[in-house]
């Protein structure tokens, strides 16, 4: 089963810390994944630094085809179209992702973006309705559920938040607030080559230092998958955490059954700081 580790940097680093924080990366990822399948590893950065990432990932993906060029004693042209493609592109060890699309495709939105300019910039996943765009934004869940659907149609694989905030874990009844905002924020119609990612993320512990207990996580992401797969059992999907995921906390997170991953904020802006999260949470 893969793991999924995304970085969402929201609203923050600029041009040089994106290089900064890519130099880091390669200096320190080669032991990540020694002993498991290599993780899925997202990076979600602001609208401004997408195309910035796709050309950086480009030119290292070359110099990876070279490398490998130079091992089979062939020269980079010898490789068919399809085999650049696998090198440069699909063996990315970083996928692109974006933190939010329109529903449309285009027209008079300002300041908005489209799942056709995120397929520009070799986009593959893409956030929906995060609380902070729920509430920020006042996005419902059934325009959340318009920006999934568009997202699949464009073969960028949607990854949907939900979450309760403080009010309605104290007061009981999450569990149905949390499911009922899931299923109104699905996809018209998943493909059977097509995959969704829940990313459950309460809203109480996002960047208030405070983490759900393991039962706490444990009961939520086991109604999750019990819905998921009542609804559609051949629908394939996976299941994140969100919420204060730093290095210390991601291991006995992970270790919580039926987790396939972690939506990182904060501690993502560290490049070291989420490697970190990242071999810990595999071993």
């Amino acid at each position: 089963m893969e793991k999924y580790f995304i970085a969402n940097w929201k609203m923050n680093n600029s041009f040089q810390e994106l290089e900064n924080w890519l130099e880091d990366f390669y200096e320190n990822c080669n032991n990540i994944g020694e002993n498991n399948d290599l993780p899925v590893l997202i990076m979600c950065p602001p609208n401004t630094l997408l195309d910035q990432l796709d050309s950086e990932l480009v030119e290292d993906g070359f110099e990876f085809l070279e490398y490998v060029a130079k091992q089979e004693h062939k020269a980079p042209d010898d490789f068919s179209a399809e085999d650049v493609i696998k090198y440069v592109y699909q063996s990315r060890p970083i996928k692109i992702g974006a933190q939010d699309c329109h529903y449309q495709l285009s027209g008079s939105f300002t300041g908005n973006i489209s799942v056709k300019m995120l397929k520009d910039v070799n986009c593959e996943f893409v956030l929906v309705g995060h609380s902070e765009r729920r509430a920020l934004g006042s996005e419902t869940n059934q325009v959340v559920s318009l920006k999934a659907s568009v997202a699949l149609d464009y073969k960028i694989t949607p990854i949907i938040c939900i979450g309760e905030n403080l009010q309605q874990r104290e007061q009981g009844g999450y569990l149905d607030f949390i499911l009922q905002q899931m299923v109104e924020s699905l996809p018209n119609q998943v493909l059977e080559d097509q995959k969704i990612i829940i990313a459950y993320e309460p809203i109480w512990a996002i960047g208030t230092g405070k983490t759900a207990t393991v039962l706490q996580i444990q009961e939520v992401i086991e109604a999750i998958r019990n819905k998921l797969t009542e609804l559609q059992p051949q629908l394939s999907f996976a299941v994140l955490y969100g919420g204060s995921v730093d290095s210390v906390n991601s291991q006995n997170i992970m270790k919580i059954q039926g987790i396939d991953g972690l939506l990182v904020g904060k501690a993502s802006l560290d490049a070291i700081e989420f490697l970190k999260i990242v071999q810990s949470s595999l071993n």
